[in-house]
């Protein structure tokens, strides 16, 4: 039986709180899914606010990309929620297939409208992008708190048996 999205996504948020924990940092998760953040981090005496979300994979193309928004849908139709500095401090893309990790800092996507595109595996086909391209490699594996820049190597964690 496959995965559903909310259940991927769940590994996506697990998978960076325990890349943060690693990283000793204080990782809080929220009770519900109506929160506007999946995780916070309480570091140096401030709290900081983490929306993960699991990359999706244009396979096709070769590339992954991170949604920046959230869309729903009910019987009246749906609604596009964009996040904000209200929302959220840090937009994480979390790449499972080969868990990488973007950490966006959210005052730095307010141009982006509906997703990023990442490239960690060099296949993406240069003559298709979807969204915008990214600088990757200035936002893999990093968390900037304040002034403390935190590395996160998935490398170092052992996932599974």
């Amino acid at each position: 039986m496959a995965l559903s999205k909310v259940r991927k996504g769940d590994a996506a948020v697990l998978f960076f709180a325990t890349l943060l924990t690693e990283a000793d940092l204080l990782v809080l998760q929220t009770f519900t899914e109506a929160a506007p953040f999946d995780l916070a981090v309480y570091h140096e005496g401030v709290f900081w606010r983490f929306q993960i979300k699991r990359a999706q994979r244009e396979r096709k193309k070769g590339f992954f990309y991170v949604p920046f928004r959230k869309i729903t849908t009910n019987t009246k139709g749906f609604k596009v929620y964009r996040y904000t500095e209200e929302h959220t401090d840090f937009l994480v893309g979390v790449v499972m297939e080969t868990l990488d990790v973007y950490c966006f800092p959210i005052a730095e996507t307010s141009h982006i409208k509906a997703t990023v595109t990442v490239d960690p595996l060099g296949e993406q086909d240069k003559r298709f992008q979807a969204g915008r391209k990214v600088d990757a490699e200035r936002y893999r594996n990093v968390v900037k708190l304040g002034d403390t820049r935190v590395q996160l190597k998935s490398s170092d964690i052992s996932v599974g048996g």
